[in-house]
């Protein structure tokens, strides 16, 4: 039988209403691509503020609800040999 994971759901606030958002994981807090972080995303059409604070490994992207809100579930396996490894995320909007 396969393991589980844990389930740990991220919450986004105060984005725009009905717009695409972004959650990314990666390893890095101090570049991405060659670009120190954290990394101002406003000249890319984000909102004022919303800085990328990891490289991106991994992006999952959302739908904001009316109100600007959006929750998303992400599964961390119980894989031990990720347990020597540390992760950072970002999260826009």
């Amino acid at each position: 039988m396969p393991r589980r994971g844990s389930v740990v759901s991220y919450e986004g606030h105060a984005g725009l209403p009905s717009a695409i958002g972004l959650l990314a994981f990666g390893f890095s807090d101090t570049q991405w691509n060659g670009l120190p972080l954290p990394l101002n995303l406003q000249p890319f059409g984000t909102q004022p503020g919303c800085h990328a604070c990891s490289d991106w490994v991994i992006t999952l992207a959302f739908i904001t609800n009316a109100a600007g809100y959006a929750c998303h579930p992400v599964t961390i396996a119980n894989d031990l040999g990720w347990s020597a490894t540390s992760s950072t995320r970002s999260g826009t909007p």
